[in-house]
């Protein structure tokens, strides 16, 4: 057509166009820092050496990418902010760096490879610069802070940081997803956490992650750091509108637990996400809260409480023995619950019983204990082969019924089922168990295993090799038997449940 301009084109096409620009530009840009080396000697100095520090931050980029489309014309700038602002992370800085004499301007950078005698000098910044420039300038030009819709905080754990970060936040008026410090949940008031979460407005916060991690003693001492306003039992703080919350990372100080889900659970009756994992100080008290309160939206729990220095699961805790909730039975009355991975304190064949579910994928269940025997004092061999025989055969129908499903189905996808018990991995579609059975060979006087088959799920955390080299002996420790040889290894007392 005579006489169309660019801008003229739908706009999805438009976009389609400037992103390939923003592609082309970021690979001729630069993508390496330098800096410096000078080793100390006693009795002089050598010559100063550049080397490469490391790659640049993707969000610093993708901004370069973007330098000339935004200074072209208004719609291309907002395009070009939407673009480069949508994630944003914020780093603690490090001090007592060593940078190089060198411009800011990183389109200079091959120009100061061809120097022959850099010269450079320590130089200490505060550390919170980064989140103090940012804060300013969202506050000073809001026009550039509702491009944001995601923005990480890192290694800004201390009093003195809390506000600042806050007042980041609620300058991005159309933020989609944070994730903060867990000390903000204990140190900020009900009025920054209402105004976080925007639950009246029309663009709700939906996810919000809390990350924790082991802060310095000194740190942990400050009378400003030990604050808790408890500000989530509040009633004007409102998790309604909220989609996915999630909780990473162990400490000791001062740290997410139970009774914080609760209070977060009266209101937060939407969520479709819940994420809990590398941490111990949540059960399944806790976690129960959520699902009672966001049933009927759930589509995806993942609750995995590792400790911090591997891959050991924690106790997941458990209910009162007077307590009426049946966590298998809630868990299959979840209407959209679709992606699970779960440690509980027992596990019965009630979990597989629904075949309405819309479970798919990859399942993985840890537990203790069987559900039956839970609060039995003298359990017989026979009670508890019933019941894991009941508990696999069940699992076992329901993948079965799902792989019908799914191809009957385009959108149905299969479902995989594994369980985590006394030490051993239970695959119930294939009928095999991996584990260590060295000492029940002894037992057995080498009757079980009849046949010696190295498995290579374990041994860390009774969860997996996860991509580790194993040595001939790690990997001989783990054997893989079938399912019916392992009961009857279990009936005849060669291996057992631990309860």
């Amino acid at each position: 057509m005579p006489g169309l301009m660019i801008n003229d084109l739908p706009y999805e096409i438009l976009s389609n166009i400037l992103a390939e620009a923003a592609k082309l530009n970021a690979v001729e840009g630069v993508t390496w820092t330098f800096g410096l080396t000078e080793p100390e000697l006693p009795h002089g100095k050598i010559p100063i050496h550049k080397y490469v520090r490391g790659p640049v931050q993707n969000e610093i980029i993708k901004w370069d990418s973007v330098t000339d489309i935004r200074q072209t014309c208004s719609v291309w700038r907002n395009w070009a902010l939407s673009h480069a602002l949508e994630q944003i992370h914020l780093n603690k800085w490090r001090t007592s760096e060593r940078w190089a004499e060198v411009t800011r301007d990183r389109s200079a950078y091959n120009i100061y490879e061809l120097i022959d005698r850099p010269s450079g000098a320590y130089v200490r910044q505060p550390p919170y610069l980064s989140l103090d420039k940012t804060c300013r300038l969202f506050s000073d030009h809001r026009e550039i802070a509702r491009h944001v819709r995601r923005i990480w905080f890192n290694g800004f754990y201390v009093a003195e940081t809390d506000q600042r970060i806050f007042d980041t936040v609620n300058e991005c008026s159309n933020l989609h997803s944070v994730a903060i410090p867990w000390t903000m949940l204990r140190r900020g008031n009900a009025d920054d956490w209402a105004r976080l979460l925007r639950a009246n407005d029309k663009n709700p916060l939906q996810s919000l992650e809390l990350l924790g991690v082991e802060i310095p003693q000194d740190q942990k001492k400050r009378s400003e750091n030990q604050v808790d306003k408890r500000a989530p039992r509040h009633h004007r703080v409102d998790f309604s509108q909220l989609k996915r919350l999630k909780v990473f990372g162990n400490t000791t100080f001062m740290p997410v637990c139970d009774d914080d889900l609760q209070a977060i659970a009266r209101t937060a009756t939407g969520l479709e996400e819940i994420h809990i994992s590398c941490l111990s100080t949540i059960s399944i008290k806790g976690l129960i809260a959520l699902i009672q309160s966001s049933r009927n939206t759930l589509r995806v729990i993942e609750h995995a409480p590792r400790s911090s220095d591997g891959f050991i699961h924690c106790h997941p805790g458990e209910l009162e023995p007077d307590s009426s909730i049946h966590l298998c039975e809630l868990l299959t009355s979840c209407p959209n619950l679709r992606d699970l991975s779960l440690s509980m304190p027992t596990v019965c064949a009630e979990l597989f019983s629904n075949h309405r579910v819309k479970w798919s994928g990859e399942l993985q269940v840890r537990a203790l204990s069987l559900c039956p025997l839970q609060h039995k004092r003298n359990v017989n061999r026979r009670d508890q082969v019933n019941s894991l025989s009941k508990l696999l055969s069940a699992a076992r129908d329901l993948s079965r019924g799902t792989a019908y499903r799914h191809c009957a189905s385009d959108y149905q996808q299969s479902l995989s089922i594994e369980f985590f018990m006394s030490h051993s991995i239970f695959t119930p579609l294939s009928g095999t168990v991996h584990g260590d059975f060295s000492l029940a060979r002894i037992s057995s006087n080498n009757l079980f295993p009849r046949e010696q088959h190295f498995s290579f799920k374990g041994p860390y955390g009774s969860s997996g090799v996860y991509g580790k080299q194993l040595t001939d002996e790690e990997i001989e420790l783990w054997e893989v038997v079938g399912e019916q040889e392992y009961l009857v290894a279990m009936d005849s007392g060669w291996v057992s449940m631990d309860i």
